[in-house]
């Protein structure tokens, strides 16, 4: 009897495995800049960019951009596509145009790639970087780890797939015929 219900439990707990899905969105609260990598912290994610080249990468192009056009940048976006535990961080500014010179605006279409949204009025630039999403408690913040005055909000595209078991309800109408089976063939306790 004992092995019978020992069975039962493993199919039901192979029912309920499967990955835990990313949440929707996500408030980012610390951040943590080092020559090596960006390192983003919520409350229960880290998401951690590598920086090949300090010089080249997206957060040293953005930090060229914001010195740039920070008057004109009325908002941002930022998205985050996961995919198992890899992550590209893709943060959207859009450009008020309408105060920018027409060599600043070809600056932002051709070097930053800026898109059209409204024309004259609104440009919208992407920064893309790619990293890793790691459980808090197996990367906690570092000392040179500092606090954002506001919270950055993000949204999260989850592209990873669920591990669910479809035999798993299949297994509960066929438990009876397994151990009628098992009955059958050999001892039944």
């Amino acid at each position: 009897m004992q092995k019978c219900i020992l069975l039962f439990f493993i199919m039901l707990l192979a029912g309920c495995a499967m990955t835990s899905p990313m949440p929707e969105w996500d408030k980012i609260t610390k951040l943590e800049v080092t020559q090596t990598r960006i390192t983003a912290y919520s409350s229960n994610y880290a998401y951690s960019f590598e920086r090949q080249d300090p010089q080249q990468d997206a957060y040293a192009q953005y930090a060229g951009f914001y010195q740039e056009f920070a008057s004109h940048i009325p908002g941002v976006e930022v998205n985050f596509v996961v995919k198992d535990e890899k992550v590209t961080a893709q943060y959207r500014a859009f450009v008020d145009a309408t105060g920018l010179t027409a060599a600043q605006i070809e600056r932002l279409r051709y070097h930053y790639r800026a898109t059209i949204i409204e024309p004259n009025k609104k440009l919208a630039v992407t920064f893309n970087a790619h990293g890793n999403v790691i459980y808090i408690r197996q990367h906690p913040p570092g000392p040179t780890t500092r606090k954002l005055e506001k919270p950055v909000t993000v949204t999260i595209n989850d592209n990873t797939k669920q591990n669910v078991s479809w035999a798993a309800p299949l297994m509960v109408p066929a438990f009876p015929l397994i151990m009628i089976y098992g009955c059958a063939t050999g001892r039944c306790i």
